[in-house]
């Protein structure tokens, strides 16, 4: 199912944590990884200076691209020049990249408008599946044991929901990955404390939840997954968090809705919140997925 996976690399020395988890998904037909640096225009602007920089780049993708080598995978190294996440998503659609899987350094909201946030622009943009790995998480992991993380990234898997078609989305693909070793799904609807003004309005949101989730649930117990759905009261984000703490899940599914930046500071958006905040690696499925 993830036969060609794509990492963005900035060169710094996290990506090798992120490579050291990347090849433990062998496990799942992974046969080749495309590394991938872009180039800002401004990096770029006269010749010298861009061939001794490409130079630089290639030198740091082969030494990055020899963990995966060395366990038997397939490396394409690739320079890009322009937008980091706008050539990153065209490369990857043009390879037929079955997932990309990023590091993040969980900036806030505020920090992502004023410098830029390529694991956010992707989770935006992308038509293809995001795997977003904090760099805080991986640093907490023993080298030789993110391999095994990534062998149990489908164990045990929490996924968010809040009954919108992207929604559905999510569920769709989970079930799908059932086949790549999803073993069992907590479904998790929370209903935020504010919209409640009555104990009657509690229990009448509860019963919807109850019976909305629970068909989630059935989809993917139809797939071969053991399915168990939830619904809990409190702020979304905390309960989330609670939760894939609470049963130690190996990832956490949500869908994104692609809001820009600023209509999403304005607003808010959950799967965004989830990303700067993940304390697990985190998958986000757009609604207009290709896979689907």
């Amino acid at each position: 199912m993830f036969d060609k996976i794509l990492v963005p690399i900035d060169l710094s020395t996290e990506n090798e944590l992120v490579l050291n988890f990347v090849v433990g998904l062998k496990s799942m037909g992974l046969k080749d990884i495309h590394l991938v640096h872009v180039l800002g225009v401004a990096r770029v602007s006269t010749r010298p200076v861009k061939d001794e920089i490409q130079g630089q780049v290639a030198e740091r993708l082969s030494e990055i691209g020899k963990i995966a080598e060395e366990n038997g995978i397939g490396v394409h190294n690739e320079i890009l020049e322009g937008k980091v996440d706008d050539e990153i998503i065209e490369f990857a659609e043009h390879k037929n990249i079955s997932m990309i899987v990023t590091g993040s350094h969980g900036k806030s909201a505020i920090n992502e408008i004023l410098t830029g946030s390529v694991s956010e622009g992707l989770a935006r943009k992308s038509k293809i599946p995001i795997l977003v790995l904090h760099y805080d998480y991986l640093k907490k992991i023993k080298k030789e044991a993110l391999y095994k993380k990534a062998v149990d990234l489908f164990n045990k898997v929490l996924i968010t929901i809040d009954f919108t078609d992207v929604s559905k989305v999510a569920i769709d693909y989970s079930s799908k990955l059932v086949k790549a070793g999803l073993k069992e799904a907590i479904i998790l609807h929370s209903i935020d404390k504010k919209r409640i003004e009555s104990n009657e309005e509690k229990l009448k949101l509860l019963h919807k939840c109850k019976e909305k989730t629970e068909k989630y649930a059935t989809n993917l117990e139809e797939a071969g997954a053991t399915a168990t759905a939830i619904c809990r009261i409190g702020v979304p984000l905390k309960e989330i968090g609670d939760l894939a703490e609470e049963e130690d899940v190996s990832l956490i599914i949500t869908g994104s809705q692609g809001k820009g930046i600023f209509r999403e500071f304005a607003s808010g958006s959950v799967s965004m919140k989830v990303l700067r905040s993940a304390s697990r690696p985190l998958m986000l499925i757009q609604e207009n997925n290709k896979f689907i």
